[in-house]
C-alpha cells in the first residue's frame, strides 16, 4: 500500500461511512464491517478494536490482519501504547517501530518482556502505528489499533481522516451495545416466559 485513499477527501469518506454506522445490528458484526471498510478505503489492513473491560483491562472485540491471536484476549490498561492512549484519550502516531525495539533493548534489556510494544499483538515488521481513541461525551468508548510494514505509512491525510470519523464510529459503538443489551433483555424474558408456561 503507497498511502493512497480510495475515497478522496474528508466529507466524502464522513458520508461513506455514515451508510456503515447507521445499520442496526449486534456490536460484533459493527466492528467487523468498521474494519472492513478501514481496509478498503484507508488501506489499514491490520487493525484491531479494544473496548474497555473494566478500569484495569481493555478487551479485544474486532480483529483483522493478524494471525494467532484472537477476540476476546484481554490487555492491561496500565501500561504501553494502548494504556497510555486510553488514560488521555490522545491519538497516538510512531513510525520506526523497529528503531524503538532496538532502543528499548539496549536501554535496559531485563525489561525487554515489559517494553510497551509488546504488550498486545504486533505484525512482523511493524514500522508505523497509530492507536486512536474512540471517544464521545467525553467517555472512552474504544480504542482503534491500526499497524503497517511500511515506513511513515500513517501521513498526515490519514490521521486527519481517523480523527474525523472517531467520535461517528463511538456513537455507533454506544447504539450496537445497547442493541446487544436489548437484545439480551428480551432473550432474557422470553426464556423466563417459556419457563413460566412449560410449569403450568
Amino acid at each position: 500500500a503507497d498511502g493512497t485513499h480510495p475515497i478522496d477527501g474528508k466529507y466524502e469518506l464522513l458520508s461513506a461511512i455514515s451508510n456503515v454506522l447507521i445499520q442496526i445490528g449486534p456490536l460484533s458484526a459493527k466492528l467487523d464491517m468498521i474494519l472492513a471498510f478501514l481496509g478498503a478505503h484507508l488501506n489499514l489492513h491490520h487493525t484491531i478494536v479494544l473496548l474497555p473491560k473494566d478500569q484495569n483491562q481493555l478487551e479485544v472485540m474486532a480483529i483483522n490482519g493478524y494471525t494467532g491471536f484472537s477476540v476476546g484476549v484481554c490487555i492491561s490498561s496500565d501500561h504501553g501504547f494502548i494504556g497510555a492512549v486510553a488514560k488521555n484519550k490522545k491519538l497516538l502516531k510512531i513510525s520506526r517501530l523497529s528503531q524503538y525495539r532496538r532502543f528499548i533493548s539496549s536501554f535496559n534489556p531485563m525489561r525487554q518482556s515489559k517494553a510497551p510494544i509488546e504488550e498486545y499483538p504486533t505484525i512482523p515488521n511493524a514500522e508505523s502505528l497509530v492507536v486512536i481513541p474512540m471517544v464521545a461525551n467525553d467517555e472512552l468508548v474504544a480504542i482503534l489499533s491500526c499497524e503497517s510494514e511500511n515506513l511513515m505509512f500513517f501521513d498526515q491525510q490519514t490521521e486527519d481522516l481517523l480523527t474525523a470519523i472517531s467520535n461517528q464510529i463511538a456513537l455507533s459503538i454506544q447504539n450496537s451495545i445497547l442493541f446487544d443489551q436489548f437484545e439480551e433483555r428480551i432473550m432474557r424474558r422470553t426464556n423466563e416466559l417459556q419457563k413460566a408456561n412449560a410449569a403450568k
